[in-house]
C-alpha cells in the first residue's frame, strides 16, 4: 500500500487488492462502521477480501428502556447481528466470523483462550494484514471487551507465526501489516481519506438502529444527570430520525481529522508494517515472483 508523506502522519492510498485478504476483529458490531467505515469501503472497492471477526454477541446493547428479561437479550443479539450485516453489506465486508461470546464478560475468559481463537481465525484467513483497536489507547479506556480484544489480536500477531503456540490450529502464518484503529490511536502514522466514501460509512452506521437507540437513551441519561435538555435527543427518543444525531458526530469527527491533513474526511490508523522491521524492505528487499 502507497503512502506520501504530509508531515509526521502520512496519507496512506489503497493500492489494488488482487484478492489479499484484510482482516479486523472487533469486539462489537456497530465499530467497524464507526471507526474505519470509510477505509473499509475503499478496501473493498480496491478488489481487497475483507474478513471481521465479531467478538461478542452484542446482547447487552439495547435501549435502556428494555426490562432486562432473558427475551430482550435475544431480541438485541438477534436485532445486532441482522443490522451489522446490513452494514456489512454497504461497508464491502466479504466474509463475517461471529464468535458469539458473551457481550461485557471478555474478562471472564481466559487471555490464552482468547488468543488462541484469535490465532485460528488467522491462520486461517492468511491475512495480509491485520486491523483492530489500538491497545495503548483502549487499555486506559472503561471498555474491557475492546481492551481484552486488542490484547489478545497483539499477542496472537506473534504466536500465529509460533509453532509451539496453538499447535491444535494448523497453517503458521506472519501477517505483514498491523492496523491499529479506534478511539484515541495512540501516536497515528497514517491517514486515509475518505471523502469520497463518507455517506457510505454514514450509511451502514445507521443500519445499527438497535445500538444507536441505546446510544441515546445513554446520552440523555446523562444529560439529565448535568441538567440538561437536548431537543436533538428528545426527538430521536419520541420517534424522529437519528441520522441527524449521527450524521453531525460522524461528520464532525470525520472533518476534523480530514483539516488536519488538508482532506474533507479522514480516519487515521497507527499501522506497523513488517513487525516494525520495514528498513529491512528497504535495504535488502525486492518483490518476489510471481
Amino acid at each position: 500500500m502507497d503512502s506520501t508523506d504530509t508531515g509526521s502522519i502520512q496519507q496512506r492510498f489503497i493500492e489494488p487488492g488482487e484478492g489479499r485478504v484484510i482482516m479486523m476483529v472487533i469486539s462489537q458490531a456497530d465499530d467497524a462502521a464507526t471507526h474505519l467505515g470509510g477505509t473499509l469501503r475503499l478496501w473493498s472497492e480496491a478488489g481487497w477480501r475483507v474478513v471481521c471477526v465479531r467478538v461478542t454477541d452484542d446482547a447487552i446493547d439495547l435501549p435502556s428502556g428494555s426490562s432486562g428479561v432473558e427475551a430482550d437479550f435475544d431480541a438485541a443479539r438477534l436485532a445486532n447481528r441482522q443490522e451489522f450485516r446490513q452494514a456489512a453489506a454497504i461497508l464491502g465486508i466479504t466474509e463475517i466470523v461471529d464468535l458469539d461470546l458473551p457481550a461485557g464478560h471478555l474478562g471472564d475468559i481466559a487471555a490464552t483462550e482468547l488468543r488462541g481463537l484469535m490465532v485460528r481465525e488467522i491462520r486461517r484467513h492468511r491475512p495480509y494484514a491485520l486491523v483492530t483497536y489500538d491497545p495503548k489507547a483502549v487499555a486506559a479506556g472503561d471498555d474491557m471487551d475492546r481492551a481484552g480484544v486488542a490484547r489478545a489480536v497483539d499477542q496472537a500477531f506473534g504466536a500465529s507465526q509460533n509453532p509451539a503456540l496453538h499447535p491444535e490450529y494448523e497453517g503458521l502464518h506472519g501477517c505483514f501489516e498491523r492496523w491499529y484503529m479506534g478511539p484515541g490511536v495512540v501516536n497515528p502514522t497514517h491517514h486515509v481519506d475518505i471523502t469520497t466514501v463518507i455517506e457510505h460509512k454514514l450509511t451502514a452506521a445507521l443500519c445499527h438502529r438497535t445500538k444507536l437507540a441505546g446510544f441515546v437513551d445513554q446520552l440523555a441519561m446523562q444529560a439529565r444527570t448535568g441538567g440538561y435538555q437536548l431537543k436533538i435527543l428528545d426527538e430521536v427518543q419520541t420517534g424522529g430520525s437519528v441520522r441527524p444525531l449521527i450524521e453531525t458526530l460522524l461528520k464532525a469527527h470525520g472533518a476534523t481529522v480530514g483539516k488536519r491533513h488538508g482532506v474533507e474526511f479522514a480516519e487515521e490508523f497507527r499501522i506497523v508494517t513488517f513487525g516494525g522491521l520495514g528498513a529491512l524492505i528497504d535495504w535488502f528487499g525486492r518483490p518476489t515472483e510471481s
